[in-house]
């Protein structure tokens, strides 16, 4: 009540960036010279222009003590030098140079003409988009939800969400006395060595994992054939965290070479 009936209304123009409109709050008490001031209204505020932006300010305190204003004058040698110049008064000067130059960490640059819920901090959201933004320090480009970590209960695109697994899928080749070479589609695994054991034999061995055993019973391992005439097997070991993989030719035994863009799919569902 009291800053109703006692309180100074000041109209000013401010250097206001897009970051400052982003971290104002019209509860922030502003510090100018001897003085507080509440903010009561932005008016004409445009992201767009590069110009002044008008900006209503309230007094806290009964009184406002008010700067001298020596308007484009040099500091005196010896005294406090002037506060103001010739395109700035006082007031601006002072806001612009302590207060709105300051820039928050916590700050989202967001468009006017952007549309969404940013719930992280430092994050750049292009114009016109449409996003949903759980993260830090990103750079939003297009439309869509930006997170570190997207978790889905229950549907996703109306199918029931599988229970959350490790997986591991890749295309095997291998020719002569050496290991598989691997093109890896999916690995959520870690690092997987492959060698070569022996004549149609060949190891897996999950290098990365430190999970302990996988028990047997919530590991699935399926390999595909790449000829007619292969028999292919691909089973998980739990005493040393491999995966083995066998190819025979039939009538012959273990032969080499019939991995050719086989595919094979580890996954673990914990």
């Amino acid at each position: 009540m009291g800053q109703i009936n006692n309180g100074k209304m000041l109209t000013a123009f401010f250097d206001l960036k897009e970051p400052d409109i982003q971290s104002l709050e019209l509860n922030d008490k502003i510090r100018i010279d001897n003085s507080w001031w509440n903010i009561n209204k932005v008016i004409d505020y445009d992201a767009n222009a590069n110009k002044l932006t008008q900006v209503e300010l309230i007094s806290v305190d009964s009184e406002i003590d008010l700067m001298s204003v020596l308007p484009g004058s040099t500091a005196i040698p010896g005294e406090a030098p002037p506060i103001g110049n010739g395109n700035n008064g006082a007031i601006a000067h002072v806001a612009s140079n302590t207060i709105f130059n300051h820039r928050s960490s916590n700050a989202n640059v967001i468009p006017g003409n952007s549309s969404g819920v940013i719930t992280g901090k430092g994050n750049v959201v292009n114009e016109g988009l449409k996003t949903v933004v759980v993260t830090d320090n990103k750079l939003i480009s297009e439309d869509g939800i930006y997170t570190d970590n997207l978790v889905v209960y229950n549907r996703y695109n109306g199918l029931p969400v599988l229970p959350a697994c490790y997986a591991y899928t890749a295309v095997l080749f291998q020719a002569g006395a050496t290991p598989p070479v691997a093109t890896e589609l999916v690995n959520t695994f870690g690092q997987i060595t492959w060698n070569y054991l022996g004549v149609g034999q060949y190891q897996a061995t999950l290098d990365a994992w430190d999970l302990g055993a996988i028990p047997q019973d919530r590991i699935t391992v399926m390999i595909g054939s790449s000829y007619f005439d292969g028999i292919y097997s691909a089973i998980y070991v739990a005493a040393n965290n491999s995966i083995y993989v066998d190819t025979s030719q039939i009538g012959v035994g273990f032969s080499d070479n019939y991995l050719a863009y086989t595919t094979i799919e580890i996954k673990y569902y914990p």
